[in-house]
């Protein structure tokens, strides 16, 4: 059972170190960080971090009784902008009473009833139900199953949330060993090569016409990531998004060495960038975008993907690729001085 796109507001599920096991979309909206940055992340990482430190320490203090805390604090977004915000935590207890971790929740309209709401149902003497109710009624996970003790509670919680979203950043972990492992026995990255060779080969078949050139360009993809292989840190994707990012360069370079049109037939609402793509101030503001934003323009535009296969590729909703695509195109059009009639 997966209801991670349920969630209404801000939910953060974490362990008991504070690495993020769960975030809602709505912590992408609060703080700008894509969810693919948040998980396996702490939040004092990111946002957070940002109180004196009597602040953390009385948290903690509270935290660590198994008592719920909720105050009014101030955190940076991704931006750099101070924003603030009206923070509940509780910890996650077992039968036994012992903290297994902690959920933070912000509706997304906050009140004072909700903080006396929260308390309520946060209570270490409080039914696991009553937790479950205020998730529901707040926050829009609704599981139709009753839970009778904290260990149900739990398990509805990793079921329903925190499962789908290891399942999720799958690829990204599995990778991140494989990356680990090369680097230690350089010849580990042949298990690399055979896991995304077939991935390269259609890329480039699909792209090329020339099928001999086509694998030429699957070698030196493996090849240029081979050569960076030692300085490489796993970041927010799968190698794949990494390999796939080198290949991409390399069929623009085939292209313009060829000076072949990037941007082929695509839809009216593709022509604005086809006709900007003949002039060469647009190299330059796509320069002027940040890395994320020159990827998300290079993948629908020129190279095809859909919003569908892009999300996909970066391991996060339809939803937050369209809002990108919207933000890049915007950015774009200002840095070439065309805002107008874009959408």
């Amino acid at each position: 059972m997966d209801l991670t796109k349920q969630i209404r507001g801000s939910v953060i599920v974490t362990d008991t170190e504070s690495r993020v096991l769960f975030a809602s979309e709505g912590v992408r909206d609060r703080t700008g960080f894509d969810v693919p940055e948040i998980i396996g992340k702490r939040p004092s990482e990111l946002w957070g971090g940002r109180m004196p430190r009597p602040f953390y320490q009385a948290m903690w203090s509270e935290l660590a009784k198994g008592q719920p805390y909720a105050e009014t604090v101030v955190n940076r977004r991704k931006n750099g902008d101070a924003f603030e915000v009206a923070l509940s935590i509780a910890p996650l207890r077992d039968e036994w009473g012992g903290v297994t971790g902690y959920v933070a929740l912000q509706p997304e309209h906050e009140s004072e009833s909700f903080r006396d709401e929260f308390f309520r149902a946060a209570a270490p003497d409080a039914s696991p139900a009553r937790f479950r109710d205020l998730l529901e009624e707040r926050f829009g996970w609704r599981t139709g199953v009753w839970v009778m003790h904290r260990a149900g509670l739990l398990e509805l919680i990793d079921r329903t949330l925190v499962e789908p979203m290891r399942l999720r950043f799958h690829a990204r972990t599995e990778d991140a060993a494989l990356i680990a492992n090369a680097q230690r026995e350089r010849e580990a990255f042949g298990v690399i090569v055979a896991k995304y060779q077939g991935v390269l080969r259609r890329f480039f078949r699909y792209r090329l016409s020339d099928p001999e050139r086509a694998e030429d360009l699957v070698q030196e993809t493996f090849e240029r990531a081979f050569r960076a292989l030692p300085g490489f840190e796993s970041r927010n994707a799968s190698y794949q998004t990494y390999l796939l990012r080198i290949a991409q360069n390399l069929v623009v370079s085939e292209y313009r060495r060829h000076d072949s049109p990037i941007i082929t037939e695509a839809p009216v609402e593709r022509a604005w960038v086809g006709r900007l793509e003949a002039r060469d101030e647009l190299d330059r503001a796509m320069e002027m975008l940040d890395e994320r934003d020159r990827d998300v323009i290079r993948l629908y535009y020129r190279e095809g993907y859909s919003v569908r296969e892009i999300a996909s590729l970066w391991e996060t909703s339809e939803n937050a690729i369209k809002l990108r695509l919207s933000r890049a195109r915007r950015r774009l059009a200002r840095s070439m001085g065309r805002t107008k009639g874009v959408a």
